[in-house]
């Protein structure tokens, strides 16, 4: 691949990194070249539309700009306009229908949060560093908690999910990765890491808990910055070819060339 690579380790020098940019690297470099060097703007998929939907919904529920009785006919009246993506063909189930028939469910029953603690804040923007010793660079980290809670003078941190279900533990564990990131950032803020990470996968009515573990913790930061490492080292940009994901989920896959 043509790079300059003066150009290059300039703009890595100069990147404000996040986890969905750091993952994005691991999911297809060559998508990743797409979206953060070449700057194409990329396409939307239903998957995608429709849980960041749902996730505004629970934003403004959590913001008091709505109540938990407006939650459902918010979904309802306005899921068409919101998510006007099709879902992609299975034989076995259609998914637009079977999404819809979730966040339905999911508001429906929705009871508010006070059952994990009282919340603190909505959508806080993290701003923290990442240090590399061995390369000796800091790299600025930046994202947002979903939702921050505190019961008992411990801390909270939960993500709102739309799948329906991690694959395996290792998947899991890969995805809490980004809360243990935020978990930097409350320790910087309020003097203690939070006391638990919770997954709200919307799309299956259900929470996963997560209890605070240091282990986990630095193992996370090794993640971004060993990844971020890789992303420097990197000249080739392969594509990781997976006909699911690039038929129906990758943001440029009007215009990669698979073959």
């Amino acid at each position: 691949m043509d790079i300059n690579i003066e150009e290059f380790k300039m703009m890595l020098d100069n990147m404000v990194w996040s986890y969905s940019r750091i993952n994005a690297f691991k999911t297809c470099r060559y998508m990743w070249f797409l979206t953060y060097i070449k700057k194409f703007k990329g396409e939307q998929n239903a998957f995608a539309v429709s849980g960041s939907f749902s996730h505004s919904i629970l934003e403004r529920f959590a913001k008091e700009e709505l109540f938990l009785w407006d939650l459902l006919d918010e979904f309802v009246d306005n899921y068409d306009e919101q998510v006007p993506y099709k879902f992609p063909p299975n034989k076995y189930v259609d998914l637009g229908e079977k999404n819809y028939n979730a966040g339905v469910e999911y508001f429906t029953n929705f009871e508010g949060f006070d059952d994990i603690g009282t919340i603190v804040g909505a959508e806080i923007k993290v701003d923290t560093d990442l240090e590399d010793k061995e390369n000796n660079r800091k790299y600025k980290f930046t994202g947002f908690i979903d939702l921050l809670l505190e019961k008992d003078n411990e801390y909270i941190i939960l993500d709102h999910k739309s799948k329906g279900k991690f694959k395996s533990k290792k998947e899991q564990a890969e995805y809490a990765h980004q809360l243990y990131i935020y978990a930097k950032y409350i320790k910087e803020k309020y003097g203690k890491f939070p006391k638990k990470l919770i997954f709200n996968m919307f799309n299956a009515g259900e929470y996963i808990h997560i209890p605070f573990n240091l282990n986990d913790y630095n193992e996370a930061i090794n993640w971004c910055v060993s990844t971020i490492n890789e992303i420097y080292n990197e000249l080739d940009f392969d594509k990781n070819v997976d006909d699911f994901f690039c038929n129906y989920l990758c943001n440029h896959r009007s215009v990669c060339k698979r073959d």
